[in-house]
């Protein structure tokens, strides 16, 4: 994200912006990433087998189905960031006419 935004835009005169949609994809990215890290830290600790898929998984208390979901409520806002940073860039890509170097 950094380097698209940073080197690869200016590179190909386009504006990168400085507006809120641009800080909101790496608050979002980042913290998202930071609340699927600690989810999985908090399912290992509850027991939660790594690697595992569905009913393998064994959520049999409440503490795992918990700890699971904080693991997906990280892993939607980072795609969420994620899915706005492809939008931003594309969106200046793909812009026509724009001759500002800034």
């Amino acid at each position: 994200m950094g380097l698209v935004l940073v080197h690869l835009l200016p590179a190909l005169g386009r504006r990168i912006g400085t507006g809120r949609g641009v800080r909101l994809q790496f608050h979002l990215y980042g913290w998202g990433q930071l609340v699927h890290a600690l989810g999985f830290f908090l399912a290992g600790a509850a027991g939660v087998p790594r690697k595992t898929t569905g009913v393998d998984q064994g959520l049999d208390t409440l503490w795992k189905k918990v700890s699971m979901g904080v693991v997906g409520m990280g892993t939607g806002l980072a795609v969420l960031g994620g899915v706005i940073f492809v939008w931003m860039a594309l969106a200046r890509l793909l812009k026509r006419g724009e001759e500002d170097h800034a």
